[in-house]
């Protein structure tokens, strides 16, 4: 697919972006997608839910949405008996 078709889906969806968007975004000083870190807001739910319905059957729309403590399995401690911080609640970006 080419950028200016993902641009045109995107868009359907009301979800806005340019070309120069994706270009900045391919760009070595661009951070890559982390999952988890989209704001679980209604409106970016059903931008997501069109864009899987008409554009992109395999999206995993809950994978923008799960944070990393969420599903890890009970009795993330360590020997100590001291829990673990997740680095997947460090990031405060987000999509919207």
């Amino acid at each position: 697919m080419k950028y200016k078709e993902f641009v045109a889906a995107l868009n359907a969806c009301n979800i806005p972006c340019k070309v120069s968007d994706l270009d900045n975004a391919a760009s070595a000083k661009s951070k890559p997608f982390e999952p988890g870190t989209a704001m679980d807001t209604e409106r970016v739910r059903q931008a997501l839910a069109k864009l899987e319905a008409e554009h992109f059957p395999e999206l995993e729309v809950e994978v923008f949405f799960q944070r990393e403590e969420a599903v890890q399995p009970a009795g993330n401690d360590n020997s100590l008996g001291v829990s673990v911080p997740s680095e997947a609640g460090a990031s405060a970006s987000g999509v919207g």
